[in-house]
């Protein structure tokens, strides 16, 4: 019996180092080598205890049932550790499908872009000193189609809070190296109906839903607030239209006051002929309650021009063809403002505007030159002055300001371009004269 009473507490040792050293190697992470090496070892000690078992078994009297229960113990135990520990250090299985995702992942995308600019104001007939200067703008947001009827987006930006300020300045303050501040710049959900096709509901900060040339409405992409409709329609085979409504809330009103809002009412058609591709379309832009929020953020581009609230209406066209294989693009814009008031006997109305275009060429991929040309007119009462852009109303002007911008941009590589622009920017006060001004701005923009 003392023998068997030997046998029953090498049994119990080595089931508890059969429990500690696994566990050990469980929880350090053992390589393949070392498991393989301990495996062995327990192997060789379970096989000996069960000779000396046999051995004993064969002797009289016979082997205690408990001692032979403890054996087949040991035996189920020992396969079962064995298949935890080979379950444990068990590398990850590669994705069936490349590229897979979790699934709560579906339908997600992440991305941004990154521009760093370096530009140089040349002035004439100007008190203001000549300025060299360095910017920098970073956006990123998230996106994700929640269903096949919501899709949901964010984005961040740098710059300030102002609807145009993108940019971040290199040494701006007297500090030095100050870290680049980052709003939200866009939060919205866009419903797309499955009930009624060919329409998009837009609700939040979204980015406009109308089309635009990017000269009346700032060309960076900044975020409306409000709501927005958008429909398509085919009206034949080679005619496409569509109409596009937003209800916009630009300020809210002071307790007692009226909020400051903006309408916008988009309509056009588009077709081809051959390699011809053509387009017309009419939009117009109705504000109320700039009476009672007339400032910095609802000013007209000429402040003193006018108390009313503009009523604009703009026609524009484009038609599109082919040169020796290279696209060509072409349009032709005008806007007048049908409730100005020249209440400040200027010499002129201060209600127009016009602008044209031809572009040359696409990127499409690396080693793709693209040239385009605006000329710009815009009058002080046409538009609240901080929605155009920025280069054309860079300054208050009783006259009109006037722009060409000529652009010459490169495709580098997939996700990168870089662009020279040039900008003679020229602006009237009421005495018709002129300041003139030459802008030149390289930049190169990635995306990712």
């Amino acid at each position: 019996m003392k023998k068997y009473k030997a046998v029953r507490c090498a049994l119990a040792v080595l089931i508890s180092c059969l429990f500690c050293m696994t566990t050990s190697y469980a929880d350090v992470g053992s390589d393949d080598a070392g498991m393989e090496k301990l495996v062995k070892q327990l192997e060789k000690q379970v096989a000996s205890l069960q000779k000396e078992i046999q051995t004993l078994s064969a002797a009289k009297p016979a082997v205690p049932k408990d001692i032979e229960d403890d054996i087949k113990s040991l035996q189920r135990d020992f396969s079962s550790m064995k298949a935890d520990q080979a379950k444990a250090t068990k590398m990850p299985s590669v994705p069936a499908a490349a590229g897979a995702v979790p699934s709560w992942l579906e339908g997600t995308n992440f991305g941004g872009d990154i521009r760093v600019r370096f530009q140089s104001n040349q002035r004439s007939n100007d008190a203001a000193a000549d300025q060299n200067y360095g910017r920098m703008r970073l956006r990123y947001g998230i996106s994700k189609q929640v269903n096949d009827e919501l899709y949901a987006k964010f984005r961040l930006a740098s710059g300030g809070a102002g609807w145009r300020a993108y940019y971040h300045s290199m040494g701006s303050t007297t500090s030095g190296f100050n870290k680049m501040a980052i709003n939200v710049d866009q939060a919205y959900l866009k419903y797309t109906p499955n009930w009624l096709e060919n329409t998009a509901i837009y609700a939040g900060k979204f980015p406009i839903n109308w089309k635009d040339k990017g000269i009346l409405i700032h060309s960076e992409g900044c975020g409306v607030e409000g709501l927005g409709e958008s429909f398509t329609y085919q009206v034949t085979d080679g005619i496409k239209g569509d109409l596009n409504l937003a209800q916009l809330v630009m300020t809210e009103g002071t307790v007692g006051g009226d909020d400051s809002q903006m309408f916008v009412f988009d309509s056009g058609i588009s077709g081809s002929y051959e390699a011809v591709t053509w387009g017309l379309r009419g939009t117009a832009y109705i504000f109320n309650g700039l009476n009672s929020q007339l400032g910095s953020t609802n000013a007209l581009a000429n402040t003193n021009a006018t108390t009313g609230n503009p009523r604009t209406i703009v026609a524009t066209g484009d038609v599109g063809f082919d040169v020796c294989d290279i696209p060509v693009a072409t349009f032709v814009q005008g806007g007048l403002n049908v409730n100005a008031r020249d209440e400040n006997a200027l010499a002129e109305d201060q209600n127009r505007y016009y602008a044209l275009g031809v572009g040359i060429n696409k990127l499409k991929k690396p080693g793709d030159v693209s040239f385009n040309y605006k000329f710009m007119y815009l009058q002080g009462n046409v538009m609240p002055g901080f929605l155009p852009d920025a280069d054309l109303v860079a300054r208050n002007a009783a006259g009109g300001n006037q722009m060409h911008q000529f652009e010459l941009s490169y495709r580098l590589f997939d996700s990168t371009d870089l662009n020279l622009s040039v900008l003679a920017p020229r602006t009237l006060d009421a005495a018709d004269n002129d300041t003139e001004e030459m802008r030149f701005k390289l930049q190169a923009t990635t995306s990712f």
